[in-house]
């Protein structure tokens, strides 16, 4: 099943063309197939910014479950996320929204997080601040106290992970 590449404008110079190359896992390992009739996908610069075709996506997810591509990605996060505390901090920070009463159901201790992690990495872009592990044995600390900011070493290992496996299932090609 020949796949077609995609076209993604990063910027108005660049274009980044995505060739998912079918692979077909055998006893011996992965056996590429040829893509001779691979064409782009066309897209405008909005499109290719905020979403890929659900197809193209669906195989993207499909070539990264079939291989170690999740599994590697997800380990990466994880392992840089509780390196930096950022995993503690943000266990500590659920268990004083559900302890102090500020949140009582799953869907609002979410909204939460999320807001606090936008809030936080916003915050942080401009300082340079690093996360690190602020009154989680026990101390008594008001909400804002509790440093969500994402990580920058979790963001640049976690891309530089994401990209090497998307290098092992497409042909990415930058075109300037």
């Amino acid at each position: 099943m020949a796949r077609a590449p995609m076209r993604k404008a990063l910027s108005s110079h660049i274009t980044i063309t995505l060739t998912l190359t079918p692979t077909y896992n055998t006893p011996g390992g992965r056996i590429f197939a040829a893509m001779a009739d691979a064409k782009p996908i066309a897209m405008t610069t909005t499109q290719a910014q905020n979403t890929l075709p659900a197809d193209f996506r669906n195989e993207l997810y499909s070539a990264l479950l079939s291989g170690s591509g999740i599994r590697s990605i997800e380990q990466t996060l994880s392992h840089e996320l509780a390196a930096s505390s950022f995993t503690a901090n943000l266990k500590a920070y659920i268990t004083h929204l559900l302890r102090s009463g500020t949140c009582s159901t799953f869907n609002e201790v979410i909204a939460r997080v999320n807001d606090k992690i936008r809030h936080d990495t916003a915050a942080a872009k401009g300082d340079g601040a690093t996360n690190g592990a602020n009154g989680v044995n026990g101390h008594t600390k008001d909400a804002h106290d509790y440093d969500l900011a994402l990580p920058r070493k979790a963001v640049v290992e976690g891309t530089r992970t994401v990209t090497a496996e998307l290098e092992k299932i497409c042909d990415i090609t930058m075109d300037k």
